[in-house]
């Protein structure tokens, strides 16, 4: 029995009605549509109209659970350069309107040109994202909508995507306007393909979600249908290296007769190609033994087509190299350049040419210099095959330095019972190196090896494994690393470090700190607001994909040596390693018990040097009469404000110049620092350092001041002799050179001198001819009688002797012993008088 399909669904919604959880099946399913009605048994639909009569009233008026059915829908059109135009033929009926109904009809990435309603025109409005009509009473209607869909400006675009309405099975039937082609509807069916005189029509049928996607491929049986006149532009790059030569080749095809989807061109013998490249360029192949190369193309060509062919082949740069290179199809005309260039290290010369003349580079066509960004060292034109044959040497190769130590930052503290701790930090910038050699001084042990603070092993060279002191230790190296431009690298603050030191220690240059300072903004404000722990990250500068590595190795040893003596030398050595080292700055603790009197080494001395006599003569002046004026407008005025930023820049400018040292064990004892750049392989650096005990320099002290006593006793001796005077000078020269090394023994001379003066004068114990203060007391008229000019002005200098030993305590032996000099000279000069007469 056929009835119309309207009525089939409405008996069957009316009568089943939607699927609820107390039923539990769901609807009967609704036979395939034919047309406008459907073929079922005459029981179903008996049945329906049972099930109908028995419902009751209230719910046979109810609205019907669906507003409106899909009866036919389909889309034809034709597809090319990525624009669709197409026409929406939607058949469908309306169940309730309720009033008014907006029916989904397009896609509202659409763009409409044309709608019929039922035969009239009819206008779509656009509800969220699609297109719908209005429908104002129930019935079936008839909609034909064309529209676009896309952009037309990809050329070679081999996918439709377009998304209808839910609403049914939708027949497709869309032209593209190639051949030989593979299709596929995701989500759908394929039905046929037909080749027409405007391409392929593809048909199939399209799921009831109404999402269309067609793709297809090009098949690989590409032939050329018609014969073809065209012309060629080539420009031909070698890049030569040390067993290869590799080439791109750059084809600009004009056709100006014909069409064609592919391009056959002859290789040389023994090209291998690698790869080829092309807007149009769908896949290629090589045939007969790889002396042809098929390419295929997306789309036939009429016009115009570049492809770029990448290729290579072996070379020997003890042989002559010809120049191979693929060729246009043959009966093409062409215009050909190429162009050749090789790595620094190859020197290369022209050998032979054949059916090709030489060109400058600079006057090579854009098409050939274009390919490479170097500069070329040959260029030739020609216009057919040419014969082109280079002769190549290797130039000699010098050895770079493929590891380097920037900066040996070591401590060693010498203990009172004879032990000695000894830590090193080396700041390593490596390449290729593997291992780093270090030979610690005999009798060493190592206590620990840290590489950038986490604990390493290192072995032992020479198969000692059981060595517990001395030897060579191997300690492994990391290499050059790979950077990632965007998160760069980081980098954890240790005590002592600068931006600058940071910056020398990445870039090879402390001047680009203000790179870290821009990366690290955010947790960085300024220079000053470095600190301990914080973690900074290091960005790349420039374009460098690949950096040397970068690191510190932190090792400690300690050995047991004889304890200090009264006087003696003692011998310090750092470790030798086999990477040279820009500069070694060494710090050395010894007991406050011991005084050192002389260093020598291979290093300089930094700190507490002993310097020629007029130099320390100079300083004492310095310090004791170096009085600054501190009043308000003068120039050596300067507020606490600035000198506590001058301490504050000082003590941050102590990091650079390597004053702070390094040590996780306490240091210990009086520090004295010393440098040295330039520390070569096998040249360890050493200090032997010549001491004595605090002990023996009391000693020393205590004697040069009896001998200094003893000595001034000489010289002023009443009775003159040669000899006295003599052994006098000796003696007070020898005075003076130990006083260069210990210091204290110029003061003991100025005291000892002193006392002898004293005791010159209390011998003379004569001092008549003066008034007495028994004379003062009973005749004070006799004191003003004495009061000569001469005795005015001793008591001034006397009073201004006093003065000066009050305000500077560092001048009371010197004045002293002045005063002393001149009373002695004043009244031997008299007694000497008074002996005459």
């Amino acid at each position: 029995m056929s009835v119309p399909l309207y009525a089939v669904l409405a008996a069957g919604l009316v009568a089943v009605g939607p699927p609820s959880e107390s039923q539990g099946k769901p609807a009967p399913r609704v036979p395939p549509v034919a047309g406008s009605t459907v073929t079922l048994p005459l029981n179903h639909w008996t049945s329906l109209l049972e099930a109908l009569r028995e419902r009751p009233a209230a719910e046979t008026t109810s609205k019907a659970p669906l507003a409106v059915a899909s009866l036919r829908r389909s889309v034809v059109g034709t597809f090319r350069k990525g624009l669709l135009e197409a026409t929406l033929t939607h058949r469908f009926v309306v169940l309730d309107t309720g009033g008014h109904l907006n029916v989904p009809v397009l896609d509202g990435a659409a763009s409409p040109v044309e709608v019929t309603l039922d035969g009239k025109p009819a206008s779509l409005v656009k509800t969220g994202t699609v297109y719908a009509v209005g429908i104002a009473k129930a019935g079936t209607y008839a909609l034909k909508v064309r529209f676009y869909v896309g952009h037309e400006q990809d050329r070679f675009a081999r996918q439709l995507k377009l998304a209808l309405p839910a609403g049914g099975p939708t027949r497709v039937e869309v032209t593209v306007p190639e051949t030989a082609i593979v299709p596929v509807i995701a989500g759908g069916a394929l039905v046929s393909t037909e080749v027409t005189n405007a391409g392929t029509k593809v048909v199939g049928m399209v799921s009831a979600d109404g999402a269309l996607d067609l793709s297809w491929t090009r098949r690989t049986t590409h032939r050329n249908a018609a014969p073809l006149t065209m012309k060629a532009q080539t420009g031909t790059l070698f890049m030569l290296q040390e067993s290869l030569v590799r080439g791109v080749a750059a084809f600009d095809f004009t056709l100006s007769d014909g069409e064609t989807d592919r391009i056959d061109l002859p290789l040389p013998a023994d090209v291998q190609v690698t790869n080829v490249s092309g807007d149009a360029v769908l896949q290629w192949r090589t045939t007969g033994r790889g002396r042809n190369l098929t390419v295929l193309l997306r789309h036939l060509v009429t016009d115009r087509v570049r492809m770029l062919v990448h290729f290579q082949y072996a070379a020997d740069l003890d042989k002559g190299i010809p120049l191979r290179l693929p060729m246009p199809p043959t009966g093409v005309l062409f215009d050909g350049a190429a162009g050749v260039q090789a790595p620094a290290g190859i020197d290369v010369e022209v050998d032979g040419l054949e059916g090709a003349r030489s060109l400058p580079p600079r006057d090579l066509p854009v098409r050939l210099t274009h390919l490479s960004e170097h500069p070329l060292l040959y260029g030739f034109v020609f216009s057919a095959a040419p014969e082109i044959t280079l002769r190549a040497r290797r130039q000699a190769g010098v050895t770079l330095t493929s590891t380097l130590i920037d900066e040996v930052e070591a401590s060693t503290v010498l203990l009172a019972d004879g032990g000695e701790r000894t830590k090193l930090k080396l700041h390593i910038r490596n390449n290729t190196k593997q291992y780093l050699q270090v030979a610690l001084p005999e009798g060493a042990t190592l206590t620990h090896a840290l590489v950038e603070g986490h604990p390493v092993r290192p072995a032992r060279a020479g198969g000692r494994a059981d060595a517990q002191d001395g030897g060579t230790l191997l300690f492994s190296l990391r290499q050059s690393e790979r950077i990632d431009r965007e998160s760069g690298r980081t980098h954890t603050v240790q005590t002592g470090e600068t931006l600058g030191n940071i910056a020398l220690r990445y870039y090879s240059d402390p001047g680009k700190w203000r790179a870290l300072l821009e990366a690290n903004s955010d947790t960085l404000p300024s220079e000053h607001a470095l600190r301990v722990g914080q973690v900074l990250k290091i960005p790349s500068v420039g374009p460098v994909l690949v950096e040397e590595s970068t690191f510190v190795l932190e090792i400690a040893y300690q050995r047991r040596l004889s304890t200090f003596s009264w006087l003696g030398k003692r011998e310090l050595a750092l470790p030798d390693l086999d990477v040279d080292a820009v500069k070694v700055t060494w710090h050395v603790y010894l007991p406050k018990a011991v005084t050192p009197l002389v260093f020598d080494g291979n290093v300089t001395q930094l700190t507490r040097i002993r310097y020629g006599t007029f130099r320390r003569f100079e300083q004492f002046l310095d310090s004791v009469f170096g009085v600054e004026d501190a009043r308000a407008g003068t120039k050596k005025y300067k507020s606490i404000l600035k000198r506590r930023k001058g301490i504050y820049h000082a003590e941050a400018s102590r990091k650079d110049r390597g004053d702070v040292a390094p040590g996780n064990f306490p240091l210990v004892g009086s520090r004295y620092r010393f440098k040295r750049l330039l520390a070569s392989t096998g040249e360890a650096p050493t200090i032997s350092i010549f001491y004595a005990s605090d002990t023996a320099l009391q000693g020393l002290r205590w004697l040069a001041l009896l001998a200094s006593v003893g000595l001034a006793l000489l010289l002023l001796a009443r009775r003159r002799v040669w000899w006295k005077p003599v052994l006098a000078l000796v003696g007070f020269a020898a005075l003076l050179l130990a006083a260069h090394y210990v210091i204290g023994i110029h003061k003991r001379m100025l005291w000892g001198t002193a006392i002898a003066l004293a005791i010159a004068l209390w011998r003379l114990r004569d001092f008549s001819g003066g008034v007495s203060w028994k004379d003062v007391v009973n005749t004070p008229l006799s004191a003003w009688r004495e009061a000569t000019p001469n005795r005015l002005i001793e008591l001034v200098g006397m009073l201004l002797a006093v003065k000066a030993m009050l305000m500077l305590p560092v001048l009371i032996p010197i004045t002293l012993t002045l005063g002393l000099g001149v009373l002695w000279y004043r009244w031997d000069r008299r007694f000497r008088r008074v002996d005459h007469v």
